[in-house]
């Protein structure tokens, strides 16, 4: 039975140090790719192992051809892969993306090959999986601790960096799932402007439902806030009527906001 105990003990340590020293090292992946004129590609990414932290520390190079460069990402990584994408069917290019994942978001680092070099065209983010229509925009989506909201990156031709496209007004989508219900715990008004000298809409009183239907975000906030804080929230009663008030002006006064991380 020792000598059972002994050989399985063996064989674990061995498995742990054969699984630690296949980790603690670079990762590549090699993959062949039409990216310009229907050519054939060789593309290399190489993820950076950092032996100090235990983690891919998110720094990557990325070769086409025997060009090369080195990027890395905003984050440690919890995943990583890379694929080609096709960012804009009208264009003689397909783009590779490094794609990294910490928590719930996801990053896509992308890049142009030219045939003679490589064009890095800055990273689009996303809760979820970035959308890329085909026309030269990604759509994303984006998430404001209660509510998430869609946006788009576009590519800036002066730049050729790829940047993120916000409205001023957001429909409020709670998480998927979310059947609750927003109860005042303590009297606050609405108004009927984002405005609080404007008129009031409805006072509302304790036990009182509400609906929250819409964001304004472009707005000014004071130094030891949050700019979140200071968003105005279009905000429904039973009747229907709806006037607007801040987030830190109502936010402790109600139960039941769906806060997620």
């Amino acid at each position: 039975m020792k000598k059972y105990i002994s050989s399985f003990i063996c064989l674990a340590l061995f498995l742990l140090l054969i699984q630690n020293f296949s980790f603690a090292k670079t990762y590549d992946t090699t993959f062949t790719a039409n990216l310009f004129e229907s050519k054939k590609s060789t593309v290399k990414i190489s993820f950076y192992y950092d032996e100090k932290e235990k983690n891919y520390s998110g720094k990557f190079k990325i070769k086409i051809d025997g060009i090369s460069i080195e990027d890395s990402t905003g984050n440690i990584m919890d995943y990583f892969e890379s694929k080609v994408v096709d960012l804009d069917k009208e264009d003689e290019y397909k783009e590779v993306s490094v794609m990294t994942y910490f928590n719930e978001s996801t990053e896509y680092a992308l890049f142009r090959f030219n045939g003679k070099k490589i064009i890095n065209l800055g990273t689009v983010f996303s809760m979820d999986e970035p959308v890329f229509t085909g026309d030269g925009k990604v759509k994303t989506k984006g998430w404001m601790g209660f509510w998430s909201y869609d946006f788009e990156f576009v590519l800036n031709k002066d730049e050729m960096k790829y940047e993120p496209v916000y409205k001023d007004e957001y429909p409020v989508k709670f998480y998927e799932g979310y059947d609750g219900e927003i109860v005042v715990k303590e009297n606050f008004n609405t108004y009927i402007d984002r405005d609080l000298k404007s008129d009031v809409v409805t006072k509302f009183k304790v036990g009182d439902k509400i609906k929250i239907l819409k964001a304004y975000t472009k707005v000014d906030c004071e130094k030891d806030k949050a700019k979140d804080f200071c968003f105005w929230y279009l905000i429904q009663d039973k009747d229907g009527k709806k006037g607007w008030l801040q987030l830190k002006d109502f936010m402790e006064k109600v139960t039941g906001i769906p806060w997620a991380g």
